[in-house]
Parts: structure tokens; C-alpha cells; sequence
């Protein structure tokens, strides 16, 4: 797969008025293809193939970018190595980004995992080397699935348990590159993909679903409604939505619904037939709805089209509504943090085979009046017992559906220490590790959220 050549410097868009809610701020290069992940009020943009200091060609990078929302600071960090074409996922109060390859392709098995409690590194290595990995957490678990090795494709799921610090390995039930994952309650869905044996002309296009259940250790299988790779997927409420993509036939509308609370599937559709090829980091959720940021179309060799449409996905009203960048987008890196939407990087194709790098974040505010007086009225959680130490539980609200629903115990600078998903939230928190002090105990499930400060004694 060629590297990207012919380079033109972004040039400054300005948002237009009915951007009203949008703002802007910079990387500290211009770059495509970076891993994003969250953790707490802080964005993290890790790597990326980057313009080089004589703006003449394109290289790997090692820096971290890391966004804080409360403050709107940048601040900066480096990884072990310099790569692109990595994935990033948090858990907790860490960070992960994994694999990916470097300026001349060669791949790598790097995981770099970074702390945000005592800000240290560590490194870990994945089973195989490889990118257009699947990344996703749920529960204790961080998985990396599938995507492209030196000899093809690879089935391997790489698994790293958090609360063990072991890491252990499993297989899809094919072996395929350009998959998209997504996670709710107790289950984990790798949708989708190609599969090729390293020859032009052999793909083929996957409609395949593998389901891990987390709490039995057991797989299951379904199927998309048409074969595709390259799709977001974002989680909103109890559904799971895998959108956009292309086959062999070029790009798709289609949206493929999963709804973890009854199991069943429905099907949707983008306003525009596009893919997303910056796996799981084209889609967020800010304030309850799904954003599909930008996308592309492209070739085995080459990409053919860019696009600038954001589509916005309500669950409540279970409708559509249409947004839209500056300028068309991909390889761009999409992140949710507090009330605001980050898309940070990418590029625009341009005729004659020339490309503009961006080192633009485009940051879209959900923030309202009508949300500001919600998170003003936000109800106390019940935690019990308060003041503790060693463990507490809580009372889960009536209205709250656990499947889609998330339980976090942050501090006061809201770094997320704890986190529990589905079934997880009725057991009690360890907190015996913990430093004695007062904590945050968010439950969060949509637009509803429950809170309630605790005070953890030795």
C-alpha cells in the first residue's frame, strides 16, 4: 500500500455561521492518521504520518498531542517509537496505543500504555505485528482484532485484562483487516472487514459478526445485512450502529443497527454513501448522539473521493440530521470529551494526485442552555456505604438501562480511576487501593446521568 507523496500545506477555512457551535484550535503538525483516546477531561492524539521540518515529505511521528477540554490547553508527550496506522482505546485511567508501522512499513507490535494517574509509561508488545487493527474496552478488557500483517491478514485478538495486568490471545472466527468494533453491556461485537492472501485481485469482502460475550467467555456469530469494511461505529444508548463502509461495488449508505437490550438488528441509512478508513476513529458520541465525521472512497491502491458530511444520529427521536466540515476529510481522528466533538488532522485530495495535510481540530460544543440547566439538576446517586473504605455499591435508578450504561469513579480533576460497563455496575467497587480522599461516582447511560461524591477513608 503506497505512502502518501505529493503534499500541500492546509490552508485556514473559516466556519461559517451556521457553524455557530463550532470553534477551532491547532495540533503542533500537520498529520493524518493518529490514534485518539480519552481519558478523563483530556484528549489523546498519539503518532501519525506527519509533514517533516522541510515540508516536502511525510514521516511517522512519536509525539503524543494531548488536549485537555477543561481548560482548552495543549500539552505534549512522546511514544516509544514513531508510527501511523495505530489504534488507540482507554480503560480507566490508562491509555493504550497499538501496533501500526513506520516512514518505510515496516510494522510493529508496540503497545505504549500510559498512566494518567502516576503519568508514567510502560510498553507491552502485541502476539503479531500488524495495523488496521480494531480496537475496543469493555469491562476489564482491552482488545486489539484482526488487521493486516507482513504475510496478509491476520484472525488474532490480542487481550489485555486490566485488572490481572495479563495479556492473553483469541481468534475471530476469519481472519480479516479494516473490521469495526464496538462494545455495550456485557457484549463485544468485531463486524465486518476484508480478507485478502496478499494479492491484488483476491479480496473479499465480510459481512461476518463475531460476538464475545464477556461475562460466559463465549463467542457467537451474526451477519451485516451486505458485506463491507472501513465503517465507524459509535454506541448510543443500547444500540450499537455500524455505518457507512464500502464493498466490492464501491461505497455504502447502509447502517447496520445492533440493539444489545433485545438482540435485535435493524438497518439504517448515512445521507451520503461513503467509508471511514481511520478504524473506530472516524465516530464519537457527545451529548447522547452519534457523529459520522468526513469519510472516503478508495481503491486497493488508491483513494478516489474525500467527503466533508457529518451525520448525526438522535436515539431518542431515532432520526438523522446533516452537518458539515470546511473542507472534505479522511485519515482525520474523531474524539468525544465532556460536551465537545474534536476532529483533529487528516487530509483533502486535491487533482493530480496532490494532497493538504491538516493540522486544524475542529471542536463542536453540544453545549446549550437547555443542557447547562440539565447538568445543573443532575440527581445524587446512591452510594453505599459513604463515607467507606475497602468497597461501596449503588442503587441503580429504575430508568436506567444497564446494558448501554456506564459506572465511573473519577477525582476531583476528573480522571477516570474506575470504570464498570453492563452487569459489572451491580457489583461492588474495589476501592481499597485508593488514596483516602473524595471521589466522583458517575452512572451515565445517554443523556442521563446520576452523581454523587464519596469519601473514601484508610
Amino acid at each position: 500500500m503506497s505512502r502518501h507523496s505529493l503534499l500541500l500545506l492546509s490552508v485556514l477555512f473559516v466556519l461559517g455561521d451556521s457553524h455557530a457551535q463550532w470553534s477551532k484550535t491547532e495540533l503542533s503538525q500537520y498529520k493524518d492518521h493518529m490514534a485518539v483516546a480519552v481519558a478523563g477531561s483530556k484528549a489523546y492524539f498519539g503518532g501519525g504520518f506527519a509533514v517533516n521540518a522541510s515540508q516536502t515529505a511525510q514521516v511517522s511521528t512519536d509525539v503524543v498531542e494531548i488536549y485537555d477540554a477543561r481548560t482548552g490547553q495543549w500539552t505534549f508527550d512522546k511514544l516509544s517509537m514513531a508510527r501511523d496506522w495505530l489504534e488507540g482505546v482507554s480503560l480507566g485511567s490508562k491509555v493504550f496505543f497499538a501496533g501500526g508501522w513506520d516512514s518505510i512499513g515496516n510494522l510493529k507490535t508496540r503497545v505504549d500504555i500510559y498512566d494518567t494517574l502516576s503519568l508514567q509509561w510502560s510498553r507491552a508488545e502485541l502476539s503479531e505485528a500488524r495495523r488496521m487493527m480494531s480496537p475496543v474496552s469493555s469491562g476489564q478488557l482491552v482488545m486489539f482484532a484482526g488487521g493486516q500483517t507482513m504475510e496478509g491478514v491476520s484472525s488474532r485478538v490480542d487481550v489485555f485484562d486490566t485488572q490481572t495486568n495479563l495479556w492473553s490471545a483469541m481468534e475471530l472466527s476469519e481472519p480479516r483487516l479494516g473490521l469495526s468494533a464496538a462494545a455495550a453491556g456485557d457484549l463485544v461485537l468485531f463486524a465486518g472487514g476484508l480478507f485478502f492472501d496478499g494479492q491484488i485481485g483476491s479480496e473479499v469482502v465480510k459481512d461476518v459478526v463475531d460476538i464475545y460475550n464477556r461475562q460466559t467467555g463465549t463467542w457467537s456469530k451474526a451477519a451485516l445485512s451486505e458485506p463491507r469494511l472501513f465503517m465507524a461505529s459509535a454506541v448510543v444508548g443500547s444500540k450499537i450502529l455500524f455505518a457507512g463502509g464500502q464493498n466490492i461495488n464501491g461505497p455504502s449508505r447502509r447502517v447496520d443497527i445492533f440493539d444489545v437490550s433485545n438482540g435485535q438488528w435493524s438497518i439504517d441509512s448515512l445521507s451520503e454513501a461513503r467509508a471511514f478508513d481511520n478504524n473506530n476513529q472516524n465516530a464519537a458520541v457527545v451529548c447522547g448522539k452519534a457523529y459520522f465525521v468526513g469519510g472516503m472512497f478508495r481503491s486497493a491502491t488508491n483513494y478516489l473521493k474525500d467527503f466533508k458530511t457529518i451525520d448525526v444520529y438522535d436515539p431518542i427521536s431515532q432520526s438523522w440530521k446533516i452537518d458539515s466540515l470546511p473542507y472534505p476529510l479522511l485519515g482525520h481522528s474523531v474524539a468525544s470529551v465532556e460536551d465537545k466533538l474534536l476532529v483533529a488532522g487528516g487530509f483533502t485530495l486535491f487533482p493530480q494526485g496532490f494532497i493538504d495535510v491538516h493540522k486544524e481540530v475542529h471542536i463542536f460544543s453540544c453545549t446549550s442552555t437547555g443542557l447547562k440547566e440539565q447538568k445543573e439538576l443532575v440527581p445524587d446517586l446512591h452510594v453505599f456505604p459513604n463515607p467507606c473504605s475497602g468497597f461501596f455499591s449503588i442503587s441503580v435508578p429504575e430508568d436506567m438501562d444497564l446494558s448501554a450504561a456506564v459506572l465511573t469513579l473519577q477525582d476531583l480533576c476528573g480522571n477516570v480511576l474506575i470504570s464498570q460497563t453492563g452487569s459489572d455496575i451491580l457489583n461492588k467497587l474495589d476501592v481499597s487501593r485508593l488514596e483516602a480522599g473524595v471521589y466522583m461516582v458517575e452512572l451515565r447511560q445517554g443523556l442521563l446521568i446520576y452523581r454523587s461524591k464519596v469519601l473514601i477513608y484508610e
